[in-house]
């Protein structure tokens, strides 16, 4: 979806799948190797979901210096 050329037009068809598909309080959990919390935050946080918690990452790695994680995890819930 986010690699798309098409990727505005992708992420906007799954929120509307998303809300179609989810009740009031229902949970979205969704986990990524590309995107940051920031990231998926951005993409999903201007929706009828509401962030519940990101899910703590279990590994980790270090490159030039800096830490990373090899995954991330975010919990939403849907407000509307």
């Amino acid at each position: 979806m986010s690699l798309s050329d098409e990727r505005d037009n992708r992420l906007k068809a799954y929120l509307d799948l998303l809300n179609a598909v989810l009740s009031v309080g229902g949970l979205f959990i969704i986990f990524s190797c590309n995107f940051t919390f920031d990231e998926m935050k951005e993409q999903f946080g201007h929706s009828s979901l509401d962030i519940v918690c990101e899910v703590p990452a279990a590994h980790s790695f270090s490159f030039g210096g800096k830490q990373g994680v090899t995954s991330t995890g975010v919990v939403f819930r849907k407000t509307s």
